[in-house]
């Protein structure tokens, strides 16, 4: 099955949702959870706007064209600092655009979400439901682990350690190629559930650093 819309983080937490009887202003859902949380693009598009705003804070906003349909799509509240694209960039579905945050006219950290089939427009006319239309992408329950590529000397491979540690809060272990005395080295996550998941991880490293990536069997 073809998903057109994915969920644009991984907390399912709602908080608010669109349009209900006490926010019947509210054009849009709300996700929240504390940590950290990566933002990613509901569906391929072209970034329509990326900046700051009283109102939404850190803001993308994402137009995408399915099938000859227009949709926009709009991620409010990001941390401050953490958007990761400009305006006329391409996106691909589920790559990571920002992290949840607390910017603008915003009391806690959350993810606002909204979806409009059309252009977003300042009344809202456009607004649709997301939760009608967004789909998860896993009913995969195998689990992956992400491979690197060997780096060519030990202070490589440190500084590439780094660097992951730095920029993913995921488990990382270290994996010799042998039982040499000077063996080439590997790094390794722990597991994904699902494999479109891990395509994702995956794609998230190659994005990040150029590097090598295999998809395993955990």
């Amino acid at each position: 099955m073809v998903i057109l819309f994915i969920y644009p983080t991984d907390v399912e937490r709602v908080t608010s949702g669109f349009r209900t009887s006490s926010r019947p202003n509210h054009h849009g859902v709300d996700f929240a959870e504390p940590g950290t949380h990566e933002i990613y693009a509901t569906a391929d598009g072209t970034v329509s706007r990326s900046y700051v705003s009283s109102s939404y804070g850190e803001a993308i906003f994402i137009v995408h064209v399915i099938d000859g349909q227009t949709w926009e799509s709009v991620y409010a509240h990001l941390r401050e600092g953490s958007r990761r694209v400009k305006e006329g960039d391409r996106v691909r579905q589920g790559q990571v655009i920002g992290i949840m945050g607390n910017t603008g006219d915003s009391s806690g950290q959350h993810l606002h979400f909204e979806l409009h089939r059309g252009r977003w427009n300042i009344n809202k006319t456009n607004a649709v439901n997301p939760l009608s239309y967004l789909q998860r992408e896993e009913t995969d329950t195998q689990r992956y682990r992400l491979v690197t590529g060997t780096f060519p000397n030990a202070e490589s491979f440190v500084e590439a350690l780094r660097k992951m540690r730095s920029r993913f809060n995921w488990v990382i272990y270290e994996k010799a190629d042998s039982t040499d005395f000077n063996p080439n080295y590997r790094i390794v996550t722990g597991t994904f559930t699902g494999k479109a998941s891990a395509d994702r991880a995956a794609q998230q490293v190659r994005d990040a650093f150029g590097w090598i990536v295999y998809i395993q069997e955990a």
